[in-house]
């Protein structure tokens, strides 16, 4: 039965049908035979026909023969089989291979790339694809971007070409549209004016199309990964970033780009004074950029006051025939259209000169039900689009889900980077999350704290001390708020906790029932994109295709707080090790630190996490798993600029490598190599020569060395590369050595050192660190 079931019913192409070969019977004891062998006419003729039913029904791949022969043991007397099992069996390789072969076909490995500018980059592809599908109306624009990208600005400077217009004008159609032509005409060789014969290479960066492209940090990581693809190191400090790519963008010797970068007026609001920073007015011969913003922001007019007089293409409104069109081609994919006076009055409405207007308008007349008064529902239509938006939402939420439909659109709005279909779901289930409840805030004697150290930069030596003991009076609060009650916890008794433990298991989420997403998702589909941004008219909604379900309330839940000015709570979320290690970034952890700033400060991040770490210290976790927190914790107090903290931590690092972990060559060559950078950083934030500098610089070429000296059991590229950072280290310390002593050997192992970070350097064409060099020797 169970092979009619599974298998021959079902044509199961997961079924293997294993035959045993029959050789001679002398092979088996006779005592066993009768239990191998049957010598009734009628069963093995019923046999006989399986076997055949199965060879006949099924392909070569799933029915394999095998023998077995029998082996006696002189040990003990006792009978085995042999060829069943161990490496050169045959049955147990062609099983082995069958259903792994068959796992792997139903459940491939995830493709997806593992580096996180990669991932960004397939993302705004993406975008890109669906955006640039159908532009009707802007043909004129078009072919100014192209002109532009192909000849450059033939009469003026190597400027930015402005693409500016109001909000829903079609802006990031047309970019989209112009990114794409660009790519053809760069892989056929027809952009001109360039001074290098090289392939010009095609970056484009939409604004609020993904997670993350909203943040200056990550664009600029982004734009300069792809001008220097050769850089091994992602820089993760901002004003490197910068820098870094104000040089690129100016250089006369940086390869061809052409650049387009949508809704740049979209970047996070605190970082808009940066763009005449890493934007040059003056770009490179073989640089061009283009980019679109809403007209009279604060970033228009940044760009409108350079020296070198970008030119603008305003991208205004759609010409009546381009309305016809996009009225048209939205209405037939629905089997619909309207006739010629219908058309006609919602083409003379002052808002169908806006794409998103327009399209917004067509889904409210295709859902309208009588056709009798579609001419008053035409005339009712607001003309301004936020009215129409407003009026939308009402007809939604009246008409279609009530209050579940106004949570849905609330919960989409306020979330940071876009929801899953799977979260919202679970959101909409809790019925707490759709009733409005008074907010009760917990105690704000911690938000006093924080009030009262806001202005800790600009202290005086005298207020210095008033900081130290805020972070201490801070640490007391939270040892009595937080850290009690966790050893309270753990007074419980064990059943207790096994209790808890038992009902946390066995909690279940409630998601909403399909039939009343299926309303909601219905309604707001039109409106919803798979990357969102958060200008007018748009909602964030992420598909699961792009963008994994991860435990995403770690990522929500500070910003929420931010936004709520509740820093009682956001720093009690963020000592959470859960949160820290999903906020931590080796490269630059940007929430983590944009969170901290907003509760208090690095200093008090830095006081509340060590504080966390010795009451991790003394629990029952494991000394490896505890050590790459550590770890993480002062790579971000790196990142936070807080190197004697981190330095700190680094010393009890060590002591536990090398009395308890082993002393691990690789752990013990990074430990080292983090020592001498902070130590360095440390040194140079010193205004003043100090009378122990000289023991400074000869402890961080020390450690130095020492990371060498272990660095040279591994021999990778990236070895290599991490080896003539920690050279630039000590050539610079082994000069001040010599600058401080008047000697000439740590000058001379300066050069030794120095040269071989240059030849290191070279030989990965990082033409950043070869000046870095340069400058050092």
């Amino acid at each position: 039965m169970e092979i009619v079931h599974g298998a021959l019913r079902k044509l199961n192409p997961n079924a293997l049908f294993m035959l045993r070969t029959v050789d001679h019977k002398e092979y088996i004891p006779e005592d066993v035979q009768k239990d191998f062998f049957n010598d009734e006419p009628f069963l093995k003729e019923k046999l006989k026909t399986l076997k055949n039913v199965i060879t006949d029904t099924f392909p070569e791949t799933n029915v394999k023969h095998y023998t077995v022969s029998c082996q006696k043991h002189d040990e003990n007397g006792a009978w085995s089989f042999t060829g069943l099992s161990g490496p050169d069996s045959a049955f147990s390789n062609t099983i082995y291979d069958f259903f792994q072969h068959q796992i792997e076909f139903l459940y491939p490995l995830d493709p997806s790339p593992q580096d996180p500018l990669q991932i960004q980059r397939e993302a705004h592809e993406t975008f890109l694809d669906s955006r640039s599908s159908c532009v009707l109306g802007r043909d004129k624009l078009l072919t100014q971007i192209e002109n532009y990208v192909i000849n450059g600005n033939l009469n003026k400077s190597c400027s930015p070409l402005l693409v500016v217009g109001i909000a829903g004008a079609g802006k990031s159609a047309l970019m989209a549209k112009s990114a794409q032509r660009a790519i053809q005409l760069s892989n056929k060789g027809q952009i001109l004016n360039m001074k290098s014969s090289k392939k010009c290479n095609v970056f484009f960066h939409f604004v609020g199309a993904t997670p993350r492209s909203t943040d200056l940090a990550s664009f600029l990581q982004r734009l300069t990964k792809e001008l220097r693809p050769v850089m091994h190191e992602v820089l993760c400090d901002l004003d490197a970033l910068i820098t870094l790519s104000y040089n690129l963008l100016e250089n006369p010797l940086t390869d061809p780009v052409i650049i387009f970068i949508d809704a740049v007026n979209q970047m996070d609001e605190d970082k808009n004074q940066y763009l005449n920073r890493w934007l040059p007015e003056n770009l490179s011969d073989n640089v061009r950029v283009v980019i679109s913003t809403i007209e009279g922001t604060s970033s228009h007019q940044t760009l409108r006051v350079f020296k070198s007089s970008p030119t603008e293409i305003i991208c205004g409104p759609l010409a009546r025939e381009s309305r016809q069109l996009i009225v048209e081609n939205i209405l037939r994919t629905y089997n619909k259209r309207l006739d010629e006076e219908q058309l006609g009055m919602l083409l003379d409405k002052v808002g169908s000169a806006n794409p998103l207007w327009l399209t917004l308008a067509c889904e409210e007349l295709r859902v309208y039900g009588k056709f009798e008064t579609l001419i008053n529902k035409i005339q009712e239509l607001p003309d301004d689009l936020i009215s129409l938006e407003e009026s939308v939402f009402e007809r939604f939420e009246s008409e279609n889900g009530g209050a579940l439909m106004k949570a849905c659109v609330c919960l989409l709005e306020v979330s940071r980077h876009g929801l899953l279909e799977t979260e919202v779901l679970a959101l909409l289930g809790e019925e707490k999350n759709i009733k409005v409840s008074d907010y009760n805030p917990e105690s704000e004697k911690i938000n006093e704290l924080m009030s009262n150290s806001k202005n800790q930069e600009e202290a005086t030596d005298a207020a210095q001390l008033n900081i130290n003991a805020t972070i201490k009076t801070i640490s007391k609060r939270v040892q009595d708020t937080y850290v009690n009650e966790d050893a309270r916890e753990n007074e419980e008794s064990t059943d207790t906790k096994a209790k808890q433990k038992e009902r946390a298991k066995g909690k279940q989420v409630n998601f909403l029932p399909a039939r009343d997403w299926a309303v909601i998702y219905r309604n707001l589909k039109p409106l919803l994109r798979p990357c969102g941004d958060l200008g007018e008219g748009r909602l964030d909604f992420y598909h699961r295709s792009l963008s994994k379900a991860a435990r995403r309330s770690l990522n929500e839940l500070p910003y929420h707080l931010e936004q709520l000015l509740d820093n009682n709570r956001l720093i009690r979320c963020l000592m959470d090790w859960d949160v820290f290690e999903r906020l931590y970034s080796e490269e630059f952890s940007i929430d983590l630190l944009h969170s901290w700033l907003q509760c208090g400060g690095f200093r008090i991040a830095s006081a509340v996490y060590r504080e966390q770490l010795g009451i991790l210290r003394q629990s029952d976790i494991l000394l490896v798993v505890y050590v790459e927190i550590v770890e993480k914790v002062y790579g971000f107090l790196i990142q936070a600029g807080q190197y004697s903290e981190a330095l700190e931590l680094m010393e009890e690092r060590l002591n536990d490598e090398l009395t308890q972990l082993g002393e691990r060559p690789d752990k013990m060559a990074d430990i080292y190599q983090n020592m001498a950078r902070c130590k360095s950083e440390i040194d140079k934030a010193q205004t003043y020569k100090q009378p122990d500098q000289l023991d400074d610089d000869k402890l961080i070429v020390e450690y130095g060395r020492k990371c060498l000296a272990y660095r040279q059991q591994f021999n990778s590229p990236d070895n290599k590369y991490r080896c003539a950072l920690a050279n630039i280290l000590i050539s610079h310390h082994l000069s001040n050595v010599a600058d401080i002593t008047h000697e000439t050997e740590p000058r001379e192992e300066a050069f030794v050192a120095i040269d071989a970070a240059i030849e290191v350097f070279t030989e990965l064409n990082d033409i950043g660190h070869i000046a870095e060099c340069l400058m050092t020797k």
